[in-house]
């Protein structure tokens, strides 16, 4: 059965540029595999032989050139495609970056540890008035003090969530903000883990 590749009419046929580089990085490895255990039989002739005009020695040289040119040619696409991806980072806002390291040092655990309790405590005298009729033991209790003391997390991830909702346009800055994103969430769940466990278990 041959194979047919379907496309929109009135549309050009699309390729992902990253799967068509690894085809060909990978279509030189397995030339250059070939070549390799090719000159490997053809040496192994050449000493066999021991006559200076062994027919072997000719294919053996033209089969080394082949090899020396498809390592050369290979090494020359990654560099391209490596150049490539670096102009693809060049196209990330400045603001992206300056955002995603501000977050992240937000959720840095020794920063985070001091400024979470900070804001809870200044939140807690503003607002103790307004839950001080809780039983300590029900849950509306924790949840309230929960919130409170993890306030700046959570608000930090939904102001994170807004902009990149409504301010992430290009592909490249998404990619970029979607690793600090991650980066920032892991530490603050790693906080938030470690806090609970520290103010909760023990009260």
């Amino acid at each position: 059965m041959s194979e047919e590749k379907i496309t929109i009419e009135g549309e050009e046929e699309q390729t992902n540029p990253v799967n068509e580089n690894e085809l060909k990085i990978y279509e030189y490895d397995l030339k250059i595999q070939e070549l390799e255990i090719i000159l490997e039989e053809l040496e192994a002739k050449v000493l066999a032989d021991e006559d200076m005009d062994s027919p072997y020695i000719e294919e053996y040289e033209k089969k080394k050139a082949e090899y020396k040119q498809l390592r050369k040619e290979r090494k020359l696409l990654v560099k391209e495609i490596q150049s490539k991806d670096e102009s693809k980072l060049n196209q990330v806002s400045l603001w992206v970056f300056i955002y995603g390291i501000i977050e992240c040092l937000l959720s840095f655990p020794f920063i985070a540890s001091t400024l979470w309790l900070d804001v809870a405590n200044f939140l807690i005298d503003k607002l103790q008035g307004s839950f001080s009729n809780l039983y300590t033991d029900s849950p509306l209790y924790y949840i309230i003090v929960f919130l409170i003391i993890f306030a700046v997390p959570l608000i930090i991830n939904l102001i994170t969530w807004l902009v990149f909702s409504n301010c992430i346009k290009t592909k490249e800055n998404k990619k970029v903000y979607s690793i600090f994103w991650i980066i920032q969430g892991l530490m603050s769940l790693g906080m938030i883990i470690y806090m609970s466990i520290i103010l909760f278990g023990a009260a």
